[in-house]
């Protein structure tokens, strides 16, 4: 068991923590899992994650593989012997914290631990949406059952922005209960920019996105707006990295619209690291954000970046200082952010280095760690 224990977090025993999540599908928080687990190698916070899965579940491996994910396995969403299974794991572990990852994390947290004397932390990153007919119709429910168990059962709470901090004190969650803390990523490897530089020589400007091929990114608004872009500047090149269920819709789109030539789909890439450098401008076109890891990517990358004003970007990055920010849902107003920068290089590179030096010092991977280390080790002691 770890026993390193960071200068500025001094504890007294180790701590014994069991990450529940249900499924892990690549995205924002299976990074954020990934990244919190780190703290085990700093402190003396001892981690266990278990993921309750069905075989034919795509989940993110890389990570999960990271973090030495066990998994309790499923026939279905229908199939419940995950509570029994997991109760027991519960019992054998008498972890002294439970931390979950959004409402399935809390729904099995709440329901397997009942009268074992655990008590739930939870990490939140936004109300449910879902992306299919039926789980839209479903949503205010989930939602409704989510704030109930935040409100009653949640111990303490994390949060990665204050725009979700105020989301939840509006769905009268206690202010006491959330903690605020940004979301962190590592620095750039010196391997970046070995790989796929055939991408970069291919078009003289490279405009592109990173995310889950879901409603909430509305990537129809960036295929149309590329559209645009292309009627007035052929000689540029659109990338999307991403996997998701709406990506044969947007391969439709892109026929449609007569833009295939000029639009790569790159499917999900676990080494994105090494291959975001590659673009000149970064586009998150989205409808709802809580507080984008893509976005600091991007920041990180030194790419200069054009966002919504939605959710936690406006917190992330500040208009025309560190990002071009824009409204949703119009791809003539994104057309025109793209244009600019693309034809004004001193106001792309600006920006570009701008972005780069707000997250070095506002959103690395120690500043989120260190945060998060005092804030498990405060939900701890109060319980002694």
């Amino acid at each position: 068991m770890p026993n390193f224990i960071s200068k500025e977090c001094k504890i007294d025993r180790n701590i014994n923590i069991l990450n529940l999540h249900w499924g892990f599908i690549p995205g924002g928080i299976s990074k954020y899992a990934g990244i919190i687990n780190k703290v085990s190698s700093r402190t003396g916070i001892y981690m266990e994650n278990i993921c309750i899965i069905s075989e034919n579940w795509f989940i993110d491996h890389k990570t999960a593989d990271n973090i030495n994910m066990k998994y309790v396995y499923i026939v279905s969403r229908f199939d419940f012997s995950w509570i029994g299974k997991v109760r027991k794991i519960i019992k054998n572990k008498k972890p002294d914290l439970i931390l979950t990852y959004g409402f399935n994390g809390n729904f099995v947290a709440v329901v397997t631990s009942l009268g074992l004397g655990v008590d739930i932390i939870s990490s939140w990153h936004g109300k449910y949406k879902g992306t299919s007919l039926i789980q839209r119709v479903c949503s205010p429910f989930v939602n409704l059952l989510s704030n109930f168990l935040l409100i009653f059962f949640v111990k303490k709470i994390v949060t990665v922005s204050d725009y979700s901090k105020k989301v939840l004190i509006k769905c009268f969650v206690s202010k006491n209960k959330i903690k605020r803390i940004y979301n962190g990523i590592p620095p750039l490897s010196d391997s970046c920019f070995t790989n796929n530089i055939k991408l970069k020589k291919q078009k003289k400007i490279l405009v592109g996105t990173v995310c889950r091929l879901d409603s909430t990114k509305n990537l129809p608004a960036f295929l149309k707006a590329a559209r645009i872009v292309l009627n007035k500047n052929p000689d540029i090149g659109f990338i999307i990295w991403g996997d998701g269920p709406l990506k044969n819709d947007l391969k439709k789109l892109t026929k449609k619209l007569k833009i295939s030539d000029s639009v790569r789909f790159m499917g999900y890439e676990p080494n994105i690291d090494e291959n975001l450098p590659l673009l000149d401008i970064f586009v998150l076109p989205s409808v709802f954000e809580n507080f984008s890891i893509a976005l600091l990517e991007a920041m990180r990358a030194g790419i200069s970046i054009i966002a919504t004003s939605v959710g936690g970007n406006p917190e992330a990055v500040f208009h025309n200082k560190h990002a071009l920010l824009v409204l949703p849902k119009n791809p003539e107003v994104l057309s025109k952010a793209i244009l600019m920068l693309v034809e004004n290089r001193n106001v792309r590179l600006k920006i570009a280095k701008s972005a780069k030096k707000r997250f070095k010092e506002l959103f690395t991977e120690d500043k989120m760690l260190l945060e998060t280390e005092k804030w498990l080790i405060s939900c701890t002691r109060n319980n002694t």
